[in-house]
């Protein structure tokens, strides 16, 4: 045999046993799955180290790959911009009452050439709705509802979420932008501050008394975390964190009353609202913001739009410990931990919010979603069981290929476990204790089928395994 007929036969050897690896493997999308939930471990794990690293809070963000897709196919870094506390040595800020516990906020700064405050108005990109103004070691969140300098709030055909950008009715017109006094509620106890009129110079070289203000005070702004410049994890191809099914394991909705967020937040009646509890998933979680802007009273319960794709960040404190959860702009509450699934993207359930928005009502699904978590009419033989065997696998949370990366509130632990076998047919048993009236038993439940998948990672998560 010649030299070339030897490479010939090693070069047609090679493309075979390449060809055929991949049919011998046992599942190449477990095995993708499995490696993407070992990435995701590290990230989260990176992001961790680099919060302590700093001493300040860092993490991970999940953005939707479209809108109401249901899926995420990458993870980014997070960070906090450095604290703001005024372009000038005498930036202050100063306080006066709104309704309920609410201030207002007028930004100042110290004009010592004419011995006179002036108003110090923030540009474009500066800050967001949500971000936190610490006077005196007491924080407020801002919940202006007015993006630009009009003081008219933003209504439900023109929605100003948390999270957006205070801007100017025309982004490159910075003279229309006069946006220096913002409405803001508080989110520790305030003690109360000494009051009387205040006159300091405005854009238009005119002066302005308020009444009943407080003095001028040195002032903070912690804004939102934003992307860093980092990498981000891609994970391979066909294979995504299913939002739809990740979340949380128990979730608090608070609203505000009447037509806007600028009363106290309140606790939805579970027994007006049939809450017990709100869903926990990401992908239907309710939405303050939107419920908030309904006119009625009480308002809806809406989900947050479909039309604007889904960001999930997760903040870890230098501890490693979680501090905050943050979906679109609006803060969680009421969680200890929180399952991110890794699964197949052609498995995703997309729709979920445009179907809940056209009915009207938060609890509805798409139909073939509906149909496809109601396991009472199935058997365990013939037809039955093929059909279950199908369902089970075209749903990432039934699917046991599927992937969970739970992390603790409390220790940041986080650990990658399998996800559970759940056989919802003919199953009374209501995992999630909603005993609400909408399917509230594993056999026709989405809540508690998963609840029961997250069995596994629950439980490794207390145990600190991985």
């Amino acid at each position: 045999m010649t030299l070339i007929e030897l490479l010939v036969v090693v070069i047609i050897a090679t493309t075979l046993v390449v060809g055929v690896v991949p049919l011998l493997s046992p599942n190449n999308d477990a095995r993708k799955i499995r490696e993407a939930a070992r990435e995701l471990h590290t990230f989260v794990t990176r992001a961790q180290a680099e919060a302590a690293r700093l001493g300040r809070p860092y993490g991970i963000a999940l953005r939707e790959s479209a809108a109401d897709s249901g899926f995420a196919l990458e993870a980014f870094m997070i960070a906090e911009p450095a604290p703001f506390a005024g372009f000038y040595e005498y930036s202050k800020v100063v306080r006066t009452n709104a309704s309920g516990p609410n201030v207002w906020l007028q930004f100042v700064s110290f004009s010592t050439a004419d011995n006179v405050y002036v108003e110090e108005s923030m540009p474009p990109g500066m800050i967001r709705r949500g971000d936190r103004v610490e006077i005196g070691g007491v924080h407020y969140e801002l919940i202006d509802g007015a993006r630009s300098g009009d003081d008219i709030e933003d209504n439900f055909n023109t929605p100003f979420a948390p999270g957006d950008f205070y801007a100017p009715p025309n982004p490159n017109d910075w003279g229309g932008f006069r946006k220096s006094r913002f409405l803001a509620r508080p989110v520790t106890s305030p003690p109360p501050f000494a009051t009387s009129d205040f006159v300091y110079r405005n854009l238009n070289n005119q002066s302005e008394r308020i009444g009943n203000a407080s003095a001028p005070t040195p002032y903070v702004i912690h804004r939102q975390a934003a992307p860093t410049s980092g990498a981000p994890l891609s994970l391979p191809r066909g294979i995504g964190i299913d939002l739809v099914a990740s979340g949380f394991d128990a979730v608090r909705f608070p609203i505000g009353e009447a037509n806007n967020l600028t009363t106290p937040p309140v606790s939805v009646p579970p027994q007006v609202f049939d809450l017990l509890p709100a869903h926990p998933q990401f992908g239907r979680l309710l939405s303050s913001h939107w419920t908030g802007l309904e006119t009625s009273s009480p308002p809806p319960l809406r989900l947050f739009d479909p039309v604007t794709p889904m960001v999930v960040g997760i903040m870890f404190q230098p501890s490693g410990a979680i501090e905050s959860v943050v979906v679109n702009g609006e803060r969680q509450i009421g969680y200890e931990q929180v399952f991110l699934l890794l699964g197949r993207v052609e498995n995703a359930q997309s729709g979920v919010r445009e179907a809940a928005w056209t009915a009207n009502n938060y609890l509805t699904l798409p139909t073939d979603m509906a149909n496809a978590v109601d396991f009472s009419s199935l058997g365990n033989s013939g037809a039955d069981k093929e059909e279950f065997n199908t369902r089970r696998e075209e749903r990432n949370w039934l699917n046991e290929d599927s992937r969970w990366v739970a992390i603790s509130a409390s220790s940041g632990r986080a650990v990658v476990a399998e996800n559970r076998f759940v056989d919802p047919r003919g199953s009374t048993v209501d995992f999630d204790y909603d005993s609400g009236s909408n399917g509230s038993v594993l056999a026709t439940d989405f809540d508690d089928q998963i609840t029961a998948a997250q069995g596994f990672a629950a439980e490794m998560r207390r145990l600190g395994g991985q």
